[in-house]
């Protein structure tokens, strides 16, 4: 077989092979494969710490005690610090309220175009993934660095407390004092992924108790909002999602939250418990094959029916967090495309 026949038949195989969740797990044995070093991009490994992430979680939670399983997956997180810099985006680190702050900002080049003046007091605020026991602001500002280019705004990452170091309470105290400060300076979009999605309702929550100012919009992707687990997609989907795949997972999760916690501190953090009525506007995706995909219908039925403006996204054969994958899966890349449409149209409705 000469060579050029050989390079046709494998770019065949290739392309047929080419699904979005086979792109992800042929590049994840890549990024673990090989080191984070000036031959991989800052995203590249980032991104390669969430599927060394992913795999502790999947193996270890039956066999190690729960201090030592939470211990061996922050220490993948831990790994970030020494990330390749990134080429596309400034990232600057603060100090806000005693609370670790990470600033991803798109660098400017030659065609790439400039936010519009009315904008410049305008970012996004993001509560990161991470089962509110794990995560890095460090590890997600370099996964948002294509998020801050698409949404043409600063994404500020925030090191928010974690558990069970800390009480829920604590953890979304942290998160929303930094909120209030920025609120300051700036107008507010705020964005969470699973537990930080979740973060976020619950936070809007209490702003709007205690009347304080809203931020003008939300995005939550795979919001983690089904703590209790009564939705029934925690049983039909159960094994399918490729990066938090199985409900005894999420159990032992659960179970590390609320341990020394009220009987009732899962339900105060379950949005759907609670009156979802004149919210912002919000941006909502999931995956058809999530875990808690039921109770993102539930949210998405819930928020319209409390008059708010609402544009739902919901992919099929995707996974968890897909809108994380937007530099190497074309299909997350739709979401962020969208989701960057959706912000366009809420600041020209603003400004209006």
């Amino acid at each position: 077989m000469n060579g050029a026949v050989f390079v046709f038949i494998f770019a065949l195989l290739a392309f047929q092979l080419m699904t979005p969740k086979n792109v992800v797990w042929l590049t994840a044995a890549y990024y673990i494969v090989f080191p984070c070093d000036s031959k991989l991009s800052a995203q590249a490994c980032a991104m390669k710490s969430m599927f060394k992430l992913s795999i502790p979680s999947k193996l270890d939670w039956k066999r190690l005690r729960n201090e030592d399983l939470v211990k061996k997956m922050r220490s993948t997180v831990d790994e970030i610090g020494t990330l390749a810099e990134s080429k596309d985006c400034d990232i600057q680190k603060e100090i806000i309220e005693g609370i670790e702050v990470y600033r991803t900002s798109a660098r400017q080049r030659i065609g790439r175009k400039k936010p519009a003046p009315e904008n410049e007091n305008v970012i996004v605020l993001d509560a990161h993934a991470g089962a509110y026991i794990m995560g890095g602001a460090y590890q997600w500002a370099q996964i948002n660095c294509g998020v801050a280019k698409a949404y043409g705004l600063p994404v500020y990452n925030v090191e928010y407390l974690l558990r069970p170091a800390h009480s829920m309470e604590e953890v979304h105290a942290s998160f929303q004092n930094v909120y209030i400060s920025l609120c300051k300076r700036y107008e507010i979009i705020l964005s969470g992924g699973s537990a930080g999605g979740a973060m976020i309702f619950t936070m809007i929550r209490r702003l709007k108790k205690k009347a304080q100012k809203l931020p003008i919009a939300l995005i939550a992707n795979s919001p983690w909002i089904d703590l209790l687990q009564k939705g029934s997609s925690n049983r039909y989907n159960n094994g399918k999602d490729i990066l938090t795949p199985y409900k005894a997972g999420y159990s032992r999760h659960i179970s590390i939250i609320s341990r020394g916690e009220p009987d009732t501190t899962l339900k105060e953090y379950c949005p759907l418990e609670h009156s979802l009525e004149g919210l912002p506007p919000v941006f909502l995706t999931w995956d058809s094959s999530e875990l808690f995909a039921s109770a993102c219908h539930d949210l998405d039925t819930s928020l319209k029916a409390g008059g708010s403006h609402v544009l739902a996204m919901e992919t099929k054969g995707l996974w968890h967090l897909a809108f994380a994958s937007h530099d190497i899966v074309p299909e997350s890349t739709e979401i962020v495309q969208e989701t960057a449409k959706f912000i366009r149209e809420i600041l020209k409705y603003k400004r209006n």
